[in-house]
């Protein structure tokens, strides 16, 4: 893990890299970034411990800063109001810099810990890590069909089920819940379903058979 002091000096450097960071951030080590323009800052980001940082450099969506401060990762001094808009212009500029993060180096040569840390939680596989995410992503996926027939229910659906009272069982909120996406979706028998990455198909099975 990338932690400490070394972590501090990277994300200082990639904050201030971006040409519209109007957000004063205070680091865990007490270290600041200020905005800049040079500006009166429209918040302040608190990072309570090094894993904010990346959790920050991660996030792809405004619910993933969300989670970060319902975790306790960050916090916000002045207007909430403010807050978001500020980190919502962020993570779009955010966006632009991670968009080199499948090819670091020559964007920051200097930061590839930094680097492979944050494309792993965002989801991007750059070339240093690639290699590791490969193998965790073949511990969990080539286990045999028997192993999940275990842990699931029959259709093999690996999203949570909807339970309509709190006895039912795993199979029924299942098959609730299937049965519920079929009436979303008004679906016929003469519409045509395109199933793409569901893990093994149960709910294409389910409609066909329905």
């Amino acid at each position: 893990m990338n932690t400490g002091a070394g972590l501090a000096v990277d994300f200082i450097d990639v904050i201030r890299s971006l040409s519209e960071a109007d957000i004063r951030f205070v680091l865990w080590n007490g270290l600041s970034v200020e905005p800049r323009s040079g500006a009166d800052s429209r918040c302040t980001i608190l990072l309570t411990e090094p894993d904010s940082a990346l959790r920050l450099l991660a996030a792809r969506t405004t619910r993933d800063l969300a989670e970060a401060y319902l975790d306790g990762l960050i916090d916000v001094q002045g207007s909430i109001e403010d807050a978001v808009t500020a980190v919502d212009s962020l993570r779009e500029q955010l966006d632009r810099w991670r968009m080199h993060l499948r090819d670091p180096s020559p964007l920051i040569p200097s930061r590839p810990r930094l680097v492979g840390e944050v494309a792993g939680l965002a989801g991007f596989v750059p070339s240093e890590v690639g290699d590791s995410s490969r193998e965790q992503i073949a511990f969990h996926y080539d286990k045999p069909a028997a192993y999940w027939k275990l842990l699931l229910d029959p259709h093999l659906q690996y999203t949570c089920g909807y339970y309509s009272a709190a006895d039912e069982t795993l199979a029924v909120a299942q098959e609730s819940k299937l049965r519920l996406i079929g009436r979303k979706l008004s679906l016929s028998s003469t519409d045509k379903l395109l199933d793409l990455g569901c893990g093994w198909g149960g709910w294409l099975g389910f409609a066909m058979r329905q």
